[in-house]
């Protein structure tokens, strides 16, 4: 049996490593032995951990985390090292220079390259040559990613694509009739300069009979709550802050429309779980949003243009509801078809047979 040791930076509801990694893998067999090392004090949103994933708590000391790698390199075999997140990436490789762990490592680049500026650039070049393997979590992450670091890596940094959990969806939403408002869009992600929030907030300042519902944890300054002020549009504003996975899903499950302005993604699993669920996406044309587009129909992808968006919105809203639900059938289909999170497992767990 081979034992994942996931590193992340922490824990939340929307994280994709705790979810789509540690507690999906806890409730499906994939004859894996997990243990769960967070490089924060503690589990602040009491995100439920699977009782049979050994969790610890190390914050940024390098002495706990040398511990207990230590402790695992002498009480089991066949170790993976899966590195999730940057910061803790590097925390880990500092914490074990000298314990012979970098064979059994991987660091996976969960979010895209190009535009990030030159701090994260180098940071993601030497987690991803430090790490036996590495990976994008989709084509167009990887096409855009260091060229030297792939020419230095060759077949050990590949593209492996996200999936979403059409099992976890299916029993949440499943045998709930929910009339859908085609009058609401719907965005999930952390209000960070990155998901572009602003450009949502005029884009429902041009569409008075809309309103946007916001999931996702605000800034601490708690911008674009003031900048819908300033446009007036607070009151068609709903700031749902950062709520449980169900929730989320109970919550797109009530609209039509999913929105997303971001300028930078991996592959954006808030998307493909509306997607599933039947929301219409209108979304920017960056390119993992453009590799969604490709093996999905009835996906738009615009260019960040208010004027384009509110056409497009425009257009979906004078389709009847038959044309809708003919639509929303199709675009749960496809994410299913294409986006198997069974399939992403499959060749993660393909790589760590290489390095176990």
């Amino acid at each position: 049996m081979i034992t994942v040791i996931s590193i992340v930076d922490s824990v939340s509801p929307t994280s994709m490593p705790i979810n789509e990694f540690v507690i999906y893998r806890s409730l499906h067999n994939y004859g894996l032995k997990q243990i769960l090392i967070v490089c924060d004090d503690s589990n602040e949103f009491n995100v439920s951990i699977p009782k049979n994933v050994d969790v610890y708590y190390v914050g940024k000391s390098y002495k706990k985390i040398r511990k207990i790698v230590k402790n695992i390199n002498e009480n089991e075999s066949s170790i993976v090292y899966h590195l999730h997140h940057q910061k803790s990436a590097l925390l880990f490789f500092i914490a074990t220079m000298g314990m012979s762990v970098r064979r059994h490592s991987m660091y996976t680049v969960h979010s895209t390259y190009s535009k990030r500026n030159i701090k994260y650039k180098i940071s993601s070049c030497f987690c991803s040559l430090m790490a036996n393997y590495a990976n994008c979590v989709s084509n167009s992450a990887y096409e855009e990613y260091s060229p030297l670091v792939k020419k230095i890596k060759r077949e050990k940094f590949l593209a492996i694509t996200n999936g979403v959990d059409t099992y976890r969806i299916e029993a949440v939403i499943n045998n709930i009739s929910e009339k859908k408002n085609k009058k609401e869009l719907v965005c999930v992600g952390r209000m960070i300069p990155l998901k572009n929030h602003r450009f949502l907030i005029e884009l429902i300042k041009r569409l008075p009979e809309y309103n946007l519902v916001l999931i996702g944890l605000e800034d601490k300054e708690k911008s674009i709550r003031e900048f819908a002020m300033e446009e007036n549009v607070i009151n068609r504003v709903e700031f749902l802050g950062l709520l449980p996975r169900n929730e989320v899903f109970l919550r797109l499950n009530k609209a039509r429309l999913y929105v997303s302005a971001s300028y930078i993604e991996g592959l954006p699993i808030s998307v493909l779980e509306a997607m599933f669920i039947g929301l219409i996406p209108i979304i920017s044309n960056i390119a993992p949003h453009m590799e969604i587009k490709e093996k999905c129909k009835n996906v738009f992808t615009l260019p960040f243009d208010i004027d384009q968006w509110v056409n497009a919105i425009e257009r979906i809203d004078s389709l009847s509801e038959i044309q809708l639900d003919s639509i929303s059938s199709d675009i749960k289909i496809n994410t299913k078809k294409e986006f198997s999170l069974d399939k992403m497992h499959t060749e993660y767990i393909s790589i760590y047979n290489r390095i176990k």
